[in-house]
């Protein structure tokens, strides 16, 4: 029986790896191949959930923990779409806070199911822009995490390549190089597909590296986990409804993150990343923040006015979880104001990562 392809995307928060799975998607099925996507995340109402069911990808979610703490969970959204799509590659996007995935995920994966998977080359996906911020940060717990993540993986997908300056961009991979001699870096946009068919020819079509060749990571359990829980987590969907003037989409997602962005509350932290996306039944509009210094980015845009939208709000960002729920919620309200719209909070979910405890963690072959 042909084995079927698994890839595992790490990366920390914001880093673009939804869009990466997506794009890396869309070009195998160019390629003629079938692809199934999984998303994770701590909680369960997530964003990269819609984003791959709204382009008509097949998506499955594992949520409530990070694939090695719900290696269960993956196994049987693996199996299942298996059974139900036979697919020729399955893209499984890690929670942005989880790293140690070689011997908690690829070996458990190896070992346990290797006649029915082929791993493929573990990458991880990473924001120039972000390294630089994390190394002023350096001693920090997150520090920590974020440099874990980097030499747990085989290859550096450098995911956001052209918001870098040439001169910079050249400088910055070269200190990635003398940084992570072994690991190769290769450029690509997340955001309009540059370099995908490269990355996916890396990965997934003529790979030069193999996931037998990986190794355990040298890791202290009790500063990832208190890395984590520096981290809170706040979900909330929304019912929103046009009063005098209709909802446009992408006015109230900018309106409110603008918002988020000027707040002096988040002036000082690490924000993983403020994903909002609004949907009425027929078009989605999502955008996101991952820094206070930069640009909103959109990456699905409809500027058509509905008279009711539903709104789902991913915020992962330092602090704690009713701290960080609050900055959130006072910005949904003063963009509802501004906008002359209605809101009502169907549902939210405010907390910090527990520590992890994998279900398998595999350190030799």
């Amino acid at each position: 029986m042909k084995k079927v392809k698994i890839l595992l995307l790490s990366g920390f928060l914001g880093a673009g790896k939804t869009t990466t799975a997506l794009r890396l998607i869309s070009h195998v099925e160019r390629k003629g191949l079938s692809a199934v996507y999984i998303a994770n995340d701590q909680g369960s109402l997530l964003i990269d959930t819609e984003m791959g069911e709204g382009k008509g990808i097949v998506t499955r979610q594992v949520g409530n923990g990070c694939f090695c703490c719900r290696f269960e969970d993956l196994i049987e959204a693996v199996q299942g779409l298996i059974a139900e799509k036979q697919p020729d590659v399955i893209i499984a996007e890690a929670v942005g806070s989880c790293t140690d995935l070689v011997s908690t995920v690829i070996r458990p994966l190896k070992k346990y199911y290797g006649a029915q998977l082929e791993v493929l080359p573990f990458p991880v996906v990473l924001d120039g822009n972000r390294y630089a911020d994390m190394q002023r940060l350096l001693g920090t717990r997150l520090n920590y995490l974020f440099t874990k993540q980097i030499e747990d993986a085989q290859i550096i997908g450098l995911s956001k390549s052209d918001s870098i300056p040439d001169d910079d961009r050249a400088a910055f991979i070269a200190a990635l190089h003398q940084q992570y001699p072994a690991k190769p870096v290769i450029t690509y946009s997340s955001q309009t597909g540059d370099g995908i068919a490269e990355f996916a020819d890396a990965l997934i079509f003529t790979p030069q590296l193999s996931a037998d060749t990986l190794t355990p990571l040298e890791i202290d359990y009790e500063t990832y986990g208190a890395a984590e829980a520096d981290m809170a987590w706040v979900d909330i969907s929304l019912d929103l409804t046009a009063n005098d003037r209709l909802i446009a989409p992408d006015v109230w997602i900018r309106t409110c993150l603008e918002n988020l962005r000027s707040a002096p509350s988040l002036s000082n932290r690490v924000i993983g990343h403020i994903k909002i996306a609004l949907g009425n039944g027929v078009t989605l509009t999502k955008a996101s923040l991952v820094d206070i210094h930069k640009e909103i980015q959109f990456d699905e845009r409809c500027c058509d006015p509905a008279e009711a939208c539903v709104a789902l709000i991913n915020a992962r960002a330092e602090g704690q979880p009713a701290e960080i729920y609050a900055i959130v919620e006072a910005a949904v309200k003063h963009t509802a104001s501004l906008t002359e719209s209605q809101v009502i909070f169907r549902e939210h979910n405010a907390f910090s990562p527990g520590m992890p405890t994998p279900v398998h963690r595999i350190l030799q072959d």
